[in-house]
């Protein structure tokens, strides 16, 4: 494995609570000389924001530029998720609350990843028993049934329904 240059040394960044995180496990691929494709630093509280998911999202997409801003409430021109955020929005991925807001800090739920990762793949149809998820919002069965159907969210526990939290380790 090559060396990696500037990266600060392991266990402070452990001591910091930071996660340095390989992107190329995001799809499973690696570049083609057999290396990690690119590296992010991340926080490494339990639970992923609705922020980190689309701006995990924006990078593995190349970080695109974007048309317009974000028209979220709770998302200003300089908020860190800006970019991924309006891309998001513009290539049908994410739609907000409904009130104006996108909640980029909130904690993004397993349903609502299922729908970004569904969204991003192009909204393909599958038929699928949602009995093993749990409790789920109707605006996420279709997304659901694709996530089902593809073993998506096979080794994913579902204690509580597909509302609840999804933690870094499930996305």
């Amino acid at each position: 494995i090559p060396a990696i240059d500037n990266v600060p040394d392991l266990k402070e960044l452990c001591d910091q609570g930071k996660v340095l995180v390989n992107t190329f496990t995001l799809d499973g691929t690696k570049s083609g000389d057999g290396t990690a494709s690119a590296f992010i630093l991340i926080d490494a509280h339990p639970f992923m924001t609705r922020g980190e998911a689309v701006q995990a999202l924006y990078e593995k997409a190349g970080k695109p530029a974007v048309t317009a801003a974000a028209t979220f409430a709770d998302v200003a021109a300089d908020n860190q998720y800006a970019n991924a955020v309006a891309w998001a929005v513009q290539t049908g991925l994410v739609a907000g609350y409904g009130d104006g807001k996108f909640g980029a800090e909130d904690a993004v739920t397993v349903e609502q990843v299922a729908v970004i990762l569904h969204n991003y793949v192009g909204k393909p149809k599958a038929e699928s028993d949602l009995s093993a998820v749990g409790t789920y919002s109707d605006w996420a069965a279709e997304a659901l049934r694709w996530a089902e159907a593809n073993g998506i969210l096979k080794d994913v526990p579902l204690t509580g329904g597909v509302v609840t939290t999804a933690t870094r380790a499930q996305t």
